[in-house]
């Protein structure tokens, strides 16, 4: 039961990370956009 709550655990931190990430990367995006090409390249995935 522990092993089992422990893995819970790592999976909601996962999660978490997953959409902290996700949410970093939704604002990062649109604000280097708009600074500018300049800050933008260092940051931008490749489409």
């Amino acid at each position: 039961a522990d092993l089992r709550r422990l893995g819970k655990l790592v999976i909601g931190m996962f999660i978490v990370f997953i959409l902290l990430s996700a949410l970093g990367a939704s604002i990062m995006l649109p604000a280097a956009l708009a600074f500018g090409p300049g800050i933008g390249v260092g940051l931008q995935p490749p489409a």
